[in-house]
């Protein structure tokens, strides 16, 4: 018995079919026509961007921490993608599992202060069906020379920071696949945590605010025996994965635009509430950190910070082998007991850290630590 189909049904059916398979056609079309791909400036790693301008200011600096990674995790380093978007129309044109399939072992996608902004507009006239507080756009495209220096500044820090984070884990997990919205997860790598933070704080040349954070709360931190042997207290990933308006930049002193850390919190309207654990409410310009992004802060700071008083006391040297063990050994205690690098006391190597952390060099006054994502945001409407 023959079944018949309505025509119409046909119809709809190659209608679907015909938008389904246009669909990745006209996003990888819009893409070769926003980008133009910059081959290997830095060893390892393509840039996409839209002009070579866009690429410049990342260049030296992604250099200089590949370098300093392969001291510890050798040459053979896994090449990535860095996409530079500058608008909304660029990102939309960028699919993360497309560009993986061209070969990357990770990519990274990231946006200029100025799509940031226009991301955040853009999001604000969603969720309040189109509403913009007064004066919001001019703010947001008007910055002034200081703000752009400082936003670019503080792209370019986190975007090595990222790479650093996604080089260490597809470089140790070459198995897990990567996802951007995970590139800092330590689940993924054989090492333990506080080596994982540390080498990537290495890789970009030391903890800088990490100093400061870590000086200004030395009463707030960990026994050092539960950073060596803890896992880096777990905050809620956000669903964006990049800098798309979800990573906030902390500084511990208002003002300035020096060392700061990335800190992925889930976004929140001006004058409003944080969505999820990430953040607290604003006041005066800043936010409170709920405890489990203080608690990675701090960890952070600890375990960066230990790491570079390691290489200090004991080395490159020995440090590498403290890496090296840790690949096979577990233990971080017995590790260090064993590597001839500290005291077999951890309670005269904490000693011994904090007075060395005492005579370091900190980013800025002290302050308060503020948040920071994208441009300044207005105060709340009253």
């Amino acid at each position: 018995m023959k079944i018949r189909v309505p025509v119409w049904q046909v119809i709809v059916a190659v209608v679907v079919i015909s938008i389904v398979s246009v669909f990745p056609q006209s996003q990888s079309d819009n893409f070769i026509k926003n980008f133009n791909i910059f081959r290997n400036p830095t060893t390892g790693i393509d840039f996409y961007a839209g002009s070579k301008s866009d690429v410049a200011p990342f260049e030296k600096q992604i250099a200089e921490a590949r370098e300093r990674l392969s001291v510890f995790l050798g040459s053979d380093l896994t090449r990535g993608a860095v996409v530079i978007c500058s608008t909304l129309a660029q990102k939309d044109s960028v699919s993360e599992a497309r560009m993986l399939r061209q070969g990357y072992r990770w990519v990274l996608i990231e946006l200029t202060p100025e799509a940031n902004a226009q991301q955040i507009l853009a999001r604000i006239k969603a969720e309040s069906g189109g509403e913009v507080p007064p004066g919001l756009p001019e703010r947001l495209q008007n910055r002034s020379p200081e703000m752009r220096a400082a936003g670019d500044a503080r792209l370019v820090s986190s975007v090595v920071q990222r790479m650093a984070y996604a080089t260490i884990m597809t470089t140790l997990a070459p198995d897990k696949p990567f996802r951007a919205s995970r590139a800092d997860d330590m689940a993924r790598s054989p090492l333990p945590d506080w080596i994982d933070v540390g080498l990537a704080s290495y890789a970009v040349g030391g903890p800088g605010f990490n100093f400061r954070l870590l000086k200004d709360r030395i009463e707030e931190a960990f026994p050092l025996e539960d950073v060596l042997t803890m896992s880096r207290p777990f905050v809620a990933p956000t669903s964006g994965g990049g800098s798309g308006g979800q990573a906030v930049f902390v500084q511990a002193a208002p003002g300035g635009s020096g060392g700061g850390a990335r800190v992925d919190v889930p976004f929140s309207p001006p004058g409003g509430q944080a969505t999820g654990g990430g953040g607290g409410r604003q006041r005066g310009g800043g936010m409170n950190l709920s405890k489990d992004v203080q608690d990675r802060m701090m960890f952070d700071a600890e375990a960066s910070s230990f790491f570079s008083y390691l290489v200090a006391k004991a080395g490159l040297e020995k440090v590498k082998g403290i890496v090296k063990q840790s690949l096979e050994v577990k233990d971080s205690l017995d590790v260090l007991s064993r590597s001839g690098a500290v005291d077999k006391d951890f309670e005269k190597v904490e000693q011994d850290w904090q007075s060395w952390l005492k005579e370091q060099k900190t980013d800025g006054p002290p302050g308060n630590v503020r948040m920071i994502s994208g441009p300044e945001r207005p105060a709340p409407q009253q």
